[in-house]
């Protein structure tokens, strides 16, 4: 089994929107920590798959979608062989086009949605760098 991981910087631009809390004007006003896509790519010989982590509340199916078909044409894992999730974190920009927890001002410009798409080249760059970073390991 060979196994490579690598890590990507999808840190927004200030001023975003951001989700959670229950706060719909928030916007971002400083970088304490950046955002993280993480990549893990494992093969045996007969299959890859990858799992991909972001520093995202939540990620909607369509975006996901999108970032499946966009990885398994850069990389050739099938797009079915791809998980993508989101850690959750209440400090990261509201993605969703989609009202959420009843507000209707969430991101009125679709800025956050925006960004997600421009994201979509790292996180693909980040699966191809894992991708290239695996090596022989053994699970135990």
């Amino acid at each position: 089994m060979k196994a490579g991981f690598a890590v990507g910087d999808i840190t927004p631009e200030l001023g975003i929107y951001l989700t959670g809390y229950g706060n719909p004007a928030r916007l971002a006003e400083a970088v304490h920590s950046p955002l993280r896509a993480t990549a893990m790519v494992l093969a045996d010989g007969a299959n890859e798959a990858a799992v991909v982590s972001l520093d995202w509340c939540g990620i909607s199916e369509e975006l996901a979608s999108a970032m499946h078909h966009a990885i398994n044409d850069a990389t050739g894992i099938p797009a079915d062989h791809i998980l993508v999730c989101a850690t959750h974190t209440h400090s990261a920009p509201q993605v969703f086009a989609r009202r959420t927890l009843s507000r209707t001002d969430v991101d009125p410009e679709h800025r956050g949605e925006a960004y997600a798409r421009r994201m979509i080249p790292v996180i693909v760059e980040t699966v191809q760098q894992a991708k290239n970073n695996m090596r022989e390991a053994v699970a135990s």
